[in-house]
């Protein structure tokens, strides 16, 4: 497999953003609310997507309450960011379906 300069950037740039949100994340279950800041960064500026989910997990576990106001903010952004990229929540008709089946299943 040949690997372009490109690719090694985007994988590389990735992995140091998972890299500082892993030590951010570990400051702040030690004590060091300083962490805090990286996650609320990276909670809106991290890249690829999974770094912005896992910050949004990390200050919904281990956040300040205010953080809460933060959370809702990015989950908007991420459904104004999907419904401009054509992109749509599959999830929730997923959810209906195991419902449904679930349910068809307890009437047996």
């Amino acid at each position: 497999m040949k690997l372009n300069i490109s690719t090694f950037s985007v994988v590389l740039v990735a992995g140091l953003s998972l890299l500082m949100f892993d030590l951010a994340w570990n400051l702040v279950r030690m004590g060091d609310s300083s962490g805090l800041e990286v996650l609320r960064h990276y909670l809106f500026r991290g890249e690829p997507d999974i770094v912005r989910a896992e910050a949004a997990m990390a200050l919904g576990d281990i956040g300040e309450e205010s953080d809460i106001q933060l959370l809702k903010k990015a989950a908007a952004d991420k459904k104004a960011r999907q419904k401009s990229e054509g992109k749509s929540d599959d999830s929730s008709s997923s959810d209906k379906k195991s419902t449904s089946k679930s349910s068809d299943k307890s009437s047996d």
